[in-house]
């Protein structure tokens, strides 16, 4: 096995009247303009649920409920830094209460609701995977 670092990730499949609550990619990020779900790496010690509570607090401003693990993505990747990753992300259902709002100078710049059945062309692929589990489970 090659050297690497593992990185984990928690992510909230957030749905409202039929509709996901998605966060665009700042420029900070590798992949701008790109809509992916609210959520992002675990800390040290945090539990993933915990970490899916707080993902979705500092990215949309909103209170997250989570539910269920519906998906699993991973994939390798190597940064700007040059140091390969193994992405694991843990997907959550979730519900949200309160009022939204976007990040303030972090990896997202927006927050949307988009229709489960028209979400954006951009999509990350977990944000694809996850619409698509939810698509199938309404079906």
């Amino acid at each position: 096995m090659s050297p690497g670092i593992r990185r984990v990730g928690v992510y909230a499949a957030c749905v409202r009247d039929g509709r996901i609550l998605l966060c665009r990619m700042s420029s900070r990020t590798s992949t701008p303009g790109r809509w992916t779900l609210p959520g992002g790496g675990l800390e040290i010690g945090e539990s993933p649920t915990d970490g899916v509570v707080r993902e979705v607090a500092e990215e949309t401003g909103l209170t997250a409920e989570v539910g269920s693990l519906i998906a699993v993505h991973d994939n390798v990747y190597t940064p700007h830094d040059g140091a390969p990753r193994h992405g694991i992300r843990l997907i959550f259902t979730a519900t949200a209460s309160g009022r939204c709002r976007p990040e303030a100078d972090g990896g997202t710049d927006a927050t949307a609701w988009f229709a489960l059945a028209m979400p954006p062309d951009d999509l990350t692929p977990w944000a694809d995977l996850a619409i698509t589990c939810l698509v199938a489970a309404t079906d």
